[in-house]
This record gives structure tokens, sequence and C-alpha cells, in this order.
């Protein structure tokens, strides 16, 4: 009995500190893909909101998408201004993961590449500059 009240108060501390939400200052307005930034707009022009037609986007709260997303839970700035290390908590369908991703500000092309932990290939996310 000792166990499981000890087991239950453990997982309630370490859950919650797993929810607890931090912004990540550093990034300012939506970014998504190039494809994304094209599906944002013409979102904004009307298009109906679909599985098909709402593109993934990062902002200072998280990634959005259709089918679910992540919240920074922590973020650390390892070199001032240009590279970022964010915990997550992320939900996509009945999928519950909480990954490290890494951030890297390109300020030449307006972009942040972003790279999960364990993957080889950065993914780019750039400004959008529509809602």
């Amino acid at each position: 009995m000792r166990f499981l009240m000890m087991s239950l108060l453990l997982s309630a501390v370490c859950s919650t500190c797993v929810l607890a939400k931090e912004t990540a200052n550093f990034i300012e307005g939506t970014y998504a893909t190039i494809k994304g930034c094209s599906m944002l707009e013409k979102l904004g022009n009307g298009t109906k909101r679909t599985i098909s037609t709402v593109p993934d986007t990062l902002d200072k709260y998280g990634f959005h998408g259709w089918e679910g997303g992540c919240e920074f839970t922590k973020v650390f700035e390892h070199m001032p201004g240009k590279v970022w290390t964010g915990l997550m908590y992320c939900v996509e369908g009945n999928s519950i993961n909480a990954p490290n991703m890494v951030f890297v500000r390109d300020e030449e092309n307006n972009s942040l590449e972003v790279i999960q932990a364990g993957d080889e290939n950065p993914k780019v996310f750039h400004r959008c500059d529509v809602k």
C-alpha cells in the first residue's frame, strides 16, 4: 500500500512538471514550411479548413496541426539569439510524448531550423506574413 501511494504521488508530481507551460519568446509570429505558409494564405482567403488544407504551424506556444500539437514546457537558450532547446509535451490523436527539440535561427532567411532528438534532418519553418 505504501508503494502504491508513493508511486501515485511521484507520477502526479512528474506529470505536473511535464504539463507546466512556458512561452518561447524567441519566436515572433507564425512559422510554417513554405507550402504551409501558402496554405495559411489560402485559409485567410476563405478556403475551408480540413485535414488537407490546415498546415502544421509553429509559434511561441508550440506546434499546432489538425490532429494535434506540442506545447513548450521548458526553453533553454544555448547560443544567445541563435540556438534554443525546447522540451515539449505533444499530443497527436491518442499518442502522447515529450520530445526534446533544437531550434536554430537563420536571420538571413527569416526561418527556424527545427530538429527533434534522434532525427537526422531538420525541418525548416519560415515566418509567414499571413494570419
